[in-house]
């Protein structure tokens, strides 16, 4: 009857007049916009905590330096449009931490006073919603981008236990390599050892002849 507006019908009843209206439920909209306000708050935790510096002696986050965990953040930014004056009129300011903050009563006031404008900033071709979605699913996802990370960085994990695997096989060929050169050295030593003994004592045998005698 109405386009996008559909009707569950539990019970007949011919020839009653039924009256239905049909008004914006504001509040449930606004609480939309602040979760998803506090979600990106919480999504910049997260990166800052996987990206944090540790220093010389705390430890670092798991992707610090990781260029597609900053991309990711810079362009949910730019896709809510923190800091552009319509993302202000919708009530969203953003804080010296780079936090967003929600003032349900100026997005209120805006959707009362302007219905079509602020749902078209919203959730229109290019509004905030429709922005942010396309960001999303370009990040997540089978074929998202995280995806694509994921999977290189564990391709490189499996490269470097390979890798230790390999050298861990060469350490031990090496320390083998060594013994068996200790061994020999150690033998030829034993060896020329023995020999210095017999040369001295048939020294020591010759007529008029000592080691370690002056006289000749």
């Amino acid at each position: 009857v109405l386009e996008g507006v559909s009707f569950d019908l539990r019970r007949a009843d011919p020839g009653a007049i039924i009256e239905v209206a049909v008004a914006s439920d504001v509040g449930t909209i606004s609480s939309r916009i602040g979760e998803v306000v506090t979600r990106y708050n919480a999504l910049l935790d997260t990166i800052e905590e996987v990206t944090a510096f540790g220093g010389e002696t705390g430890p670092s986050g798991v992707l610090i330096g990781d260029a597609t965990i900053r991309a990711l953040q810079s362009r949910v930014r730019d896709a809510l449009g923190v800091g552009t004056a319509e993302t202000s009129a919708l009530g969203i300011s953003s804080t010296e931490t780079g936090r967003l903050e929600f003032e349900s009563g100026t997005f209120v006031t805006r959707l009362t006073d302007e219905p079509e404008a602020t749902a078209a900033a919203v959730t229109g071709e290019n509004g905030l919603i429709t922005r942010l979605r396309a960001q999303v699913q370009a990040y997540s996802g089978s074929e998202g981008l995280i995806t694509a990370r994921t999977e290189g960085l564990d391709a490189r994990i499996d490269d470097i236990a390979e890798a230790r695997l390999d050298l861990e096989e060469r350490l031990v060929r090496v320390e083998r390599r060594l013994v068996d050169q200790f061994s020999a050295l150690d033998a030829l030593v034993a060896q020329l050892n023995t020999t210095g003994s017999f040369l001295t004592q048939q020294l020591d045998n010759l007529p008029g002849f000592r080691l370690g005698d002056s006289r000749r």
